[in-house]
């Protein structure tokens, strides 16, 4: 019997408790394991904490909302950065001081960076980019992610997203395998 596919764990980093909730059910809408934390929440947990929030999975991706003051939280998405449990992971980041943030990062700190207002469709369409840039990233690698499994397939759920179908570049979606 095949072993289905490891469901993609995203933790999602924010202060505000309605957009936890909303995050969350649209990771789960995806097929993918939401783990939200309040931001001041990490700050008490400490590099341990932190790391048991999310048990013995990895996160594929980290949602982190960076608000003012910008040098304080992006402190912490530096912090954050070098815990062993993010190491390899990439961070797509929302703020409302998107240009404020440009100049603080630089050129290559994450992985996206998102202006407020942002679409909640174009929010989750740049996470499973890099889902799926971790499928490919990990396919060589023994991580136990299938190299061809899709979030969007697995999850048997059709997305809302305007996104272009990539059924056509990649046979195994469009065959249903």
């Amino acid at each position: 019997m095949a072993v289905p596919p490891p469901t993609p764990t995203i933790g999602i980093l924010n202060d505000d408790p309605r957009l936890l909730v909303l995050l969350e059910e649209a990771c789960r809408c995806e097929g993918w394991q939401p783990v939200g934390v309040p931001i001041d929440r990490l700050r008490e947990l400490g590099p341990e904490g932190v790391a048991a929030l999310f048990g013995d999975q990895r996160p594929w991706v980290i949602l982190y909302e960076v608000d003012a003051p910008y040098g304080e939280n992006w402190a912490l998405l530096r912090w954050l950065q070098r815990l062993p449990v993010f190491s390899s992971t990439p961070f797509v980041v929302t703020t409302t001081g998107k240009t404020e943030l440009e100049h603080l990062l630089g050129p290559t700190a994450v992985h996206d960076v998102i202006g407020h207002p942002y679409d909640l469709l174009d929010l989750v369409e740049r996470v499973r980019a890099q889902v799926e840039s971790e499928l490919t990233a990990s396919s060589g690698r023994a991580s136990g992610r299938p190299s061809q499994w899709s979030p969007r397939a697995s999850a048997g759920t059709q997305t809302r997203s305007n996104a272009p179908d990539r059924s056509a570049r990649d046979p195994s979606r469009a065959s249903g395998a």
